[in-house]
């Protein structure tokens, strides 16, 4: 018998755990659709660094994204940082994506 009831139990509690992360995945997705997608042009200024910039643009940003995966996802957008290898000149313009 008690056999039984702990098997309940235990199937009981992997269910509501499952449906957990079900759901939760679910509420993320619908949540990173329904915002718009900003574009901006941030023209670069004496003493910027990109990872500064990025950090920025990321608290904007309503994915909250890891700030390395943020800073990857510029630079695919930003084609002369790979050139530069990150290296900045004011008067620079990079082109910053972020969701709102």
């Amino acid at each position: 018998m008690k056999k039984k009831i702990l098997q309940i139990i235990v199937i009981v509690f992997f269910g509501a755990f499952t449906l957990g992360f079900l759901v939760g995945s679910v509420t993320e997705y619908t949540l990173a659709h329904d915002h718009k997608i900003v574009s901006e042009v941030y023209k670069v200024k004496q003493g910027d660094t990109f990872m500064d910039i990025c950090i920025e643009y990321r608290k904007r940003d309503c994915r909250d994204p890891y700030i390395f995966e943020y800073m990857d996802e510029i630079r695919e957008l930003n084609p002369m940082l790979k050139e530069t290898q990150n290296q900045l000149q004011p008067g620079d313009e990079l082109h910053m994506v972020y969701k709102e």
